[in-house]
């Protein structure tokens, strides 16, 4: 009591935390935000814990290569803190209760929220087409790839020469150390400040690896698009590491215009 650690600042955070309902997320985990809004943390399967441990000494090895190195090196993960296990017991008997793993991250958004947010619109980016729209979407929603694409089509994203350097230089660092973890599905949250011209981004979910499920799902959507003979149908979102970088690298770079000049109002920088 009365001591400062390095860990007060994040004990306090989340001393209180809410649930929160991420309205571009399917998977049905349990999601927290800190009453601050800087952390959130998402209960993990027992799976998802095994691929996080098994890849977690290369991933805190990678980011601190980012922060260390001389200048930095760039990158936009979303920075990932550790595991909690959380237990509660029942006070009239302790040997009844439950337990969940929660991983505690950054919320790459929060500088950005701490504002008028009806200046503000949010994408989750996977650079596939397939089953990525949201209907009826509100501009709060968290939106995903279709509507992204309708949206650059009325606003196309400038963003300047530096910052396109940046944001490949990051994106190709960042989609190698997950290739080389064998993890795919990761997304680009992406944050569009429509008042300031400016844009936020994070790759963030990169916990799930290229198990014989996933391996299965593709085999299986592939087959149904030849039997519906869909030349032109898009593939599908779930494909091995290597294919999912070089399509997400791709749209990244496709999305995402640079301009030498200052000549429209919607040019934005990347953080």
């Amino acid at each position: 009591k009365g001591r400062e650690t390095a860990a007060s600042p994040l004990i306090t955070s989340l001393y209180r935390c809410r649930q929160w309902n991420p309205s571009g997320g399917r998977s049905g985990s349990a999601w927290l935000k800190s009453s601050d809004e800087r952390f959130v943390l998402k209960e993990l399967s027992k799976r998802e814990v095994g691929h996080f441990l098994q890849s977690a000494h290369e991933y805190f090895q990678f980011i601190s290569t980012t922060v260390m190195s001389s200048p930095p090196l760039p990158s936009c993960l979303a920075k990932t803190f550790g595991l909690f296990k959380v237990s509660t017991n029942l006070l009239k008997d302790p040997s009844k209760g439950s337990s969940q793993v929660l991983l505690l991250s950054e919320n790459v958004l929060f500088a950005s929220k701490q504002r008028n947010n009806s200046h503000l619109r949010t994408f989750d980016l996977k650079g596939s087409s397939r089953n990525r729209f949201v209907r009826d979407a509100k501009r709060s929603d968290v939106q995903l790839d279709g509507n992204f694409h309708a949206y650059i089509s009325q606003n196309p994203l400038y963003v300047t020469e530096e910052s396109k350097r940046l944001l490949t230089v990051a994106v190709h660092n960042d989609t190698l150390f997950l290739t080389k973890i064998n993890v795919m599905d990761y997304s680009l949250l992406l944050l569009v400040d429509e008042e300031k011209n400016k844009l936020s981004v994070g790759i963030i979910d990169y916990i799930r690896q290229y198990t014989m499920d996933k391996q299965a799902e593709t085999y299986y959507k592939m087959a149904i698009d030849r039997v519906a003979m869909k030349a032109a149908a898009a593939g599908p979102t779930v494909i091995a590491p290597p294919e999912y970088r070089d399509r997400f690298r791709e749209a990244m770079e496709r999305d995402f215009i640079a301009s030498p000049f200052f000549f429209r109002s919607n040019i934005v920088a990347a953080e």
